[in-house]
Formats: C-alpha cells, sequence, structure tokens
C-alpha cells in the first residue's frame, strides 16, 4: 500500500478532523480504529485478486487450494 493509498483512505472516509503536522496526522482512537478497519479490508481485496487471478496449469488440487485460502480471506472481513 502507497503512501497515496493512505492519504485517500483518510481523507475519502473523512477521517481527517485533527491536526496535519509535520510528523503526520493526529487522530482519536474512534477514527484510529476505523482507519485500521479500511486498511486490513483494501488488503484482503488485493490479496484476493490475486487468488481469484490463479491460473491453474492443469492441476485441480491448485485451484481447490486457491479458492480455499480465498475463503479464509473472506472469512476474516467477517470476523
Amino acid at each position: 500500500m502507497t503512501r497515496d493509498d493512505i492519504n485517500k483512505i483518510i481523507f475519502d472516509n473523512e477521517l481527517f478532523h485533527g491536526v496535519l503536522t509535520g510528523m503526520g496526522v493526529v487522530m482519536d482512537i474512534e477514527h484510529l480504529e476505523k482507519f485500521a478497519a479500511l486498511v486490513a479490508a483494501a488488503e484482503r481485496e488485493a490479496c484476493l485478486k490475486v487468488f481469484e487471478s490463479y491460473e491453474t496449469f492443469g492441476e485441480d488440487y491448485d485451484s481447490y487450494y486457491a479458492d480455499k485460502y480465498a475463503a479464509m480471506i473472506r472469512a476474516r472481513g467477517q470476523e
């Protein structure tokens, strides 16, 4: 995840209610928790794209494990 991605999450979700300093963004705990959840969701989506685009090379077990891992990642988002 790039700095631009992080800034986009912060500003698109109106999490910037603090102070922009030379050291970064100051957030209260509620906004920080929401930010962490959004970053985790974005990372899960990036991982899912890898598994969903996984091509098998004629091996059924490759597809089986790619689907299984994708399901495990989706389940993490439901916790």
